[in-house]
């Protein structure tokens, strides 16, 4: 049976596909974020949590960036410069960028991005919710 170009080309696509998807790493593995906690109540002066990051030790790894966006507007970010592979392998929001982030009112998604030289990027986050206003919706 003779192949046609079409489909040549059709398995050459897929093999590559396969190839990239085994050899991407997956996020997982190059950072992972821990929010304590991730139920709370919001007071007036809001509530402080503390962001765990994990990375994988890299020489490429070079810049952490920090961002929270609630669903009723409050939103922040910070970043952090990295030392490859001399980076802290567990950074919390206190130590690495001075103060502990501070949630109101509002369900917040967190997330942070780990950028290496190269310019790959690895996104990790977490939703944090607010006992209050979940049961004020109610």
């Amino acid at each position: 049976m003779k192949k046609t170009a079409t489909q040549i080309a059709c398995v050459a696509s897929v093999l590559c596909l396969i190839f990239v998807l085994c050899t991407t790493i997956k996020a997982e593995d190059a950072i992972t974020l821990k929010v304590t906690p991730t139920v709370y109540g919001a007071s007036k002066g809001g509530t402080q949590s503390t962001i765990f990051i994990r990375i994988t030790p890299n020489p490429k790894n070079r810049k952490l960036t920090l961002e929270w966006d609630s669903d009723t507007g409050d939103y922040g970010s910070s970043e952090m410069e990295l030392d490859g592979e001399n980076a802290p392998k567990v950074i919390d929001s206190k130590a690495g960028f001075g103060s502990h982030v501070v949630f109101y009112s509002g369900n917040y998604v967190v997330k942070v991005m780990l950028t290496r030289s190269d310019g790959q990027t690895f996104l990790a986050q977490q939703t944090v919710s607010d006992l209050i206003a979940d049961q004020e919706a109610r």
